[in-house]
């Protein structure tokens, strides 16, 4: 399952509905009941399992069809314990900076990158929760949903998803993602 928050409070979630328009703030992917507790793996601050409370009104869960657990394994070993990588907020503001002044952006695109989403971030070592569900979801999908994998190698890096970017991919493609 794949779990985004909304309303979410605190200055990061005020600026992730802010760069998106939408007020969702955070995704997880949801691990499963352990020691009968719902946990996630997210990108908090660090990358790391946490329990959650998948009956709180601000959690929306969605369910997956792909079998995420060796990408997720393969993730997890490869990013657990590693800090959250604040300053990939800066790309956030260059990315709402183009959205909202378009004819910057046509500039910007006459010298390579066509795509804002295909924008590299300045600060790609360290991953945010989108990042982590973008490696997991195109692992996965490569050997069970090419259409899926190609969506998410064409539209974007992987260092520069909104919440809402998840969102919509799991919108559209009802043939993997369906809200529970």
């Amino acid at each position: 399952m794949i779990i985004l928050w909304k309303n979410g409070t605190g200055l990061y979630a005020r600026l992730q509905k802010w760069f998106s328009g939408y007020s969702y703030s955070h995704v997880a992917i949801y691990l499963g009941n352990i020691l009968d507790e719902d946990w996630v793996y997210e990108a908090g601050f660090s990358l790391s399992a946490n329990p959650v409370d998948l009956s709180s009104p601000n959690v929306e869960v969605w369910g997956c069809k792909l079998n995420l657990i060796p990408a997720l394994r393969n993730m997890i070993d490869r990013v657990n314990g590693r800090s959250y990588a604040f300053l990939q907020i800066i790309y956030f503001v260059r990315r709402k900076f183009y959205e909202t002044f378009p004819l910057f952006w046509k500039l910007r695109s006459l010298i390579g990158v066509k795509k804002i989403t295909k924008l590299n971030n300045w600060f790609p070592r360290s991953q945010i929760c989108t990042e982590f569900w973008y490696d997991v979801v195109k692992e996965a999908s490569y050997t069970e949903a090419k259409d899926l994998y190609n969506y998410l190698n064409d539209n974007f890096d992987g260092n520069n998803l909104y919440v809402s970017d998840v969102l919509r991919t799991m919108q559209l493609f009802p043939q993997y993602f369906e809200r529970l």
